[in-house]
């Protein structure tokens, strides 16, 4: 909406992967593409985490590393009021993932359903949807 992209950080991509290191064992990372209107500033948010995956099916993320990539230069007080804006726009099991605990739904090929288990964020459901790449044409 033009009121947010102006005042406010407008969110244009967000991508999540997933690497297994061994079973019940693994990376993940999600990072989140913006703009902030006002500014003409674009950038990217990035979280990194580890992850365990119970026998019940539950995922725990450990945080390893959260990064701003902003694509100029800005102020001391600019960049607080961008981490606010972001951290206002972004669900906060997105910006700090640390000890989460997720229960996970796949719904379809496309959605995914989290519900949160941990003390920080529980009750909080997520609901996620996976961008599938179109299949490449044949000739």
């Amino acid at each position: 909406d033009e009121d947010e992209c102006e005042e406010g950080v407008r969110m244009l991509a967000a991508t999540s992967t997933a690497a297994t290191r061994s079973p019940g064992l693994g990376t993940f990372a999600t990072a989140l593409e913006w703009e902030w209107g006002r500014k003409g500033v674009r950038g990217t948010f990035s979280v990194d985490s580890d992850y365990t995956l119970s026998a019940s099916g539950v995922l725990q993320l450990q945080r390893t590393d959260a990064r701003v990539e902003v694509s100029a230069d800005l102020s001391p007080e600019d960049a607080q009021s961008l981490m606010r804006l972001l951290t206002a726009r972004l669900p906060n099991s997105v910006c700090d993932p640390h000890q989460a605990k997720l229960e996970l739904t796949y719904l379809d090929h496309e959605l995914m359903l989290a519900r949160h288990q941990c003390d920080r964020y529980r009750g909080t459901r997520e609901l996620w949807r996976r961008k599938v790449a179109p299949a490449a044409a044949t000739t």
